[in-house]
C-alpha cells in the first residue's frame, strides 16, 4: 500500500528495504523473512486501490510485483 509521507506508522514489525524517489519502502518483517532478501518491481496497474493505498491521478493503483511471489505457472513478472 501506499500511503501520504507521516500517514503510515512503523514500529518493531517492520523493516524498510530502501528508499524510492526519497520516499521510505518497508515490508513486515514476517514477510520479508520468508521470501528471504527479494527483489521488488514498484509499479502501476488500472483500477482503483485496494484498502487503504494511495490511488493515481488517472484511476490507477499502485502495486509491488517480486519473483518470490509467483505461483509457479504464474509467467508475469
Amino acid at each position: 500500500m501506499c500511503f501520504p509521507d507521516g500517514e503510515y506508522l512503523t514500529g518493531d514489525g517492520d523493516v524498510r528495504l530502501g528508499d524510492i524517489d526519497g520516499a521510505p519502502f518497508f515490508i513486515e518483517s514476517t514477510l520479508d523473512q520468508a521470501l528471504g532478501e527479494p527483489s521488488f518491481v514498484l509499479d502501476v496497474a488500472p483500477g482503483g486501490p485496494e484498502g487503504f493505498s494511495l490511488g493515481t491521478v488517472d484511476g490507477g493503483h499502485f502495486v509491488s510485483r517480486s519473483e518470490a511471489c509467483l505461483l509457479p505457472d504464474d509467467e508475469s513478472p
